[in-house]
This record gives structure tokens, sequence and C-alpha cells, in this order.
């Protein structure tokens, strides 16, 4: 099975070669600098409904996501076969393809938002050629792309389902309870993360993948740390008490002319992106303080995202 899909990889590369371009920009869509970038343009300048709906949904779809990819612990085609070119490397495991999950799970919601069918014509091509690219790329073999898409249609699905009776259930509640409810769904998150990664704790890496890994792109490969979950985490708990500790602060959608608009998205996102950067620290984010530092992080990122920005645009009279 292994040899069949390094077989269709190189297929793929073979005939794909003048696409590279394509593909290398495509596959940007799904990473998580994508969404930190998306989310507070839609957010702030679209529907402030939405944005948060897409915040919530993609923050719990990752720090999920990093739990499978260490319970099934499967390696990618790079780490591997020097039959195939890495075009891009990743530390993380490889069943299920967290892009194909994350475009599946956020465009999904975009087309049932928007309901009109030239916009979910364009949402299926992002996904198809998504999955296609990170096959080109040869960091996930075609079962890791459709393992990616199950789930993230059923836990989309899921999402969809249980939205409202939650969000009917947490509005009822004051709103210290709310903030309680919200770490608490945050510290679910880290223990589902810490037990996958028990888990996974008593299997060890083959010396193999790591060397053929960093032969093939002279990056080295950290598998077994959920660092992308526990950022999402502290993302969820963030972007969920900032739109609680607002929800008694009207705060306007992001209306106004197109100067507004650009001046809205131009400073919060400088700010964010300061902030982001300024407390990133990706040698120390293997170690229990500096996953402590990822998790404070991401908290203060959801914070600005949901509260901080939006009061800040009132206050300085860009919302209209």
């Amino acid at each position: 099975m292994i040899n069949l899909q390094i077989s269709f990889i190189q297929q793929v590369q073979s005939l794909c070669g003048p696409l590279e371009p394509l593909f290398q920009n495509i596959a940007f869509l799904g990473t998580g600098e994508f969404f930190l970038i998306i989310i507070p343009l839609i957010m702030w300048n679209y529907n402030r409904s939405l944005g948060f709906r897409l915040l919530m949904l993609m923050s719990l779809n990752m720090a999920i996501l990093d739990g499978f990819k260490l319970l099934f612990h499967m390696p990618r085609p790079y780490w591997i076969s020097s039959q195939v070119k890495a075009y891009s490397y990743y530390g993380s495991f490889g069943f299920p393809s967290g892009h194909a999950q994350n475009v599946t799970v956020f465009f999904g919601l975009i087309a049932a938002w928007v309901k009109k069918n030239w916009i979910r014509i364009i949402c299926v091509l992002i996904i198809i050629l998504v999955g296609l690219a990170r096959i080109f790329q040869a960091v996930h073999f075609p079962t890791d792309i459709l393992g990616g898409y199950i789930i993230g249609i059923f836990f989309l699905c899921l999402f969809l389902i249980l939205e409202s009776p939650v969000k009917k259930y947490i509005i009822s509640k004051p709103i210290p309870v709310q903030v309680l409810i919200a770490f608490v769904a945050s510290c679910v998150l880290l223990s589902y993360l810490y037990l996958s990664f028990l888990i996974a704790g008593a299997w060890h890496i083959p010396e193999e993948w790591m060397e053929m890994a960093l032969a093939q792109t002279g990056v080295a490969i950290h598998p077994d740390i959920p660092r992308d979950g526990i950022l999402s985490a502290g993302l969820f708990f963030g972007g969920a008490v900032g739109l609680i500790l607002t929800s008694k602060n009207i705060i306007p959608e992001g209306r106004g002319p197109i100067t507004y608009h650009i001046a809205r998205y131009l400073i919060g996102i400088i700010i964010l992106l300061c902030f982001w950067y300024s407390l990133n620290d990706p040698a120390s984010s293997l170690t229990p303080s500096g996953l402590f530092l990822v998790y404070f992080r991401s908290i203060i990122a959801g914070l600005w995202i949901t509260a901080g920005a939006p009061l800040l645009f009132k206050k300085v009279k860009l919302l209209k």
C-alpha cells in the first residue's frame, strides 16, 4: 500500500511539475498563519458573528487534529522515501492531513454561511486543490488527505448540529460562569492532548524517519510535541473570553468607508503580529516553559482579536 502511494506521488510530481508555484501558494490556505490573518479580517470588516464562529471552529479543529496525529503517529512520504522530492517540510505526524482537514471545516462553514452556488464551487475547488498540493509536496500520502477530508466533514457537521444548543446554554449563564466554561473547555482540550501524548509515548519514532526527513530538507522533526494543539487551546480560551467580556459593550459591525476598513485591518493585524512573533521562540517551544508561553501567547491573541481590537476601533471612532 505504501509503495503504491509513493508511486502515485511520483506520478503527480512528474505530471504537475510546471504547477509547482501554484501548489506552493495554494497550500498556504490550509496553514494556521492563513487563518490568523483572514479570520480577523472577517471579524473586523465583514461579519463579527461569522468571524467568531470561524475562530472557535478552527481552534477546536486544530487542537483535536493534533491529538489525532499523535494517536496515529504515521510518517510523511518524504520521511520514509528518497524516491519523492520534498517541496515543503513539517515536523508533525502525517495522518490525518491537517491542511485537508482545516480547509474542509473552514471553507465548508463559509459555504454553509454564504449559500451562493458560485462561492460554494470556489470553496470545493480550494479544498480539492489544497489536498492535491499536499500530495505534490510529498508531505502527505493520498490516505492522509482522504482521512483529513472525512474527519473534517464529520467535525463540521457535529459543530453545526451542536453550535446552537451549546450557545443557548452558555449565554443563559452569568458572565463569570461563561468564562469558567471557556476555561474548562480549554483545559479539556489540553488534557486530551496530554492523554494523546501519553498514549503515543510508549511508541518511539524510528531513527530512519528522523534521518530521512533531515536529509531531505535539512530540518529536524519533533512530531511528538503537540505545539499547534496547545496554541489552539489557548486561542479558543482567549477568543471566547474576549467575546464574553464585550457582550455587554455593544460593538457595531465593521461598516463604513473603505478607508475605515483598511485602517482597522492594518492597525489590528500589525499589533497582533507584533506581539505574536515577539513572544515566539521556536527553540524553547519544545520545553514545558516554552509550551506554556505558546499557550499564553495564543490567549492574548484571542483576546485581541475578539475584544482588544474592536474596542480600540470603537474608541478611535473607526467603527460606524
